[in-house]
């Protein structure tokens, strides 16, 4: 359309940005080799987020290149849903904190938190140094490992360009994450959270960026008198 504005905004607030390259990719043959290598092949940071997760040979995988990541002196900031993620084990949480990952839980559950529990991080979401990222609808357990097609099919897209750059930096309601840590707010306890569990008020869901905290603290180390 004549005289149209390529960078106008959406019906929902978030403007379109040009210059952009979109892949589909169609199942795990595909999406998880090329998300290993946008891991293997980061420079600066890797920000991930799952909701399903389990122990295993795919999930194996990306801690091995997680854990080369951070060997290489990349930021590696790493967000699970404690309940999607039940199935990781002791020791593949341990290898993730011991390797220096950045690892965080959302919203743990407690029986306090009653209907608080049912919020929950459906984000499935990879982004390498600011310009690649990965979305859809994939968890890092071997049900959507490649092989013989079983009850589960998934793809991802891969998108690269400037667009990726604001994804992590900005909650679902627009709130910029200012927070070193998960911007979250903890419900009062007896018991004091693990240093990697992030809980979050129902209320405050629409602020909450769980994904943000790697983005935010990198910002508030890099700027001046930091």
């Amino acid at each position: 359309m004549a005289g149209s504005n390529p960078e106008q905004f959406t019906t929902t607030g978030w403007p379109w940005r040009t210059g952009n390259s979109v892949e589909l990719l169609d199942g795990g043959a595909e999406f998880f080799p090329a998300m290993l290598a946008a891991i293997d092949g980061a420079r600066s940071s890797v920000l991930l987020e799952m909701y399903l997760v389990r122990s295993g040979r795919v999930l194996t995988g990306f801690i091995d290149s997680l854990t080369a990541a951070v060997r290489r002196g990349v930021r590696v900031c790493v967000v699970f849903d404690a309940f999607g993620s039940l199935g990781l084990s002791r020791a593949d949480r341990r290898r993730l904190l011991e390797g220096g990952v950045e690892l965080r839980f959302f919203n743990p559950l407690a029986l306090a938190e009653r209907l608080g529990n049912l919020l929950r991080d459906h984000r499935k979401l990879l982004l390498t140094d600011g310009r690649t990222a990965f979305v859809g609808g994939t968890g890092l357990t071997d049900d959507f490992a490649p092989g013989p097609r079983g009850p589960w099919r998934e793809v991802m897209v891969r998108i690269q360009g400037p667009r990726t750059g604001s994804a992590p930096s900005r909650a679902p309601g627009g709130a910029v994450a200012r927070s070193s840590t998960c911007r979250c707010r903890r419900r009062a306890s007896r018991r004091p959270a693990p240093p990697d569990d992030c809980r979050c008020r129902k209320r405050a869901s629409a602020r909450c960026s769980p994904m943000a905290f790697c983005a935010a603290s990198t910002a508030a180390r890099s700027a001046p008198g930091s």
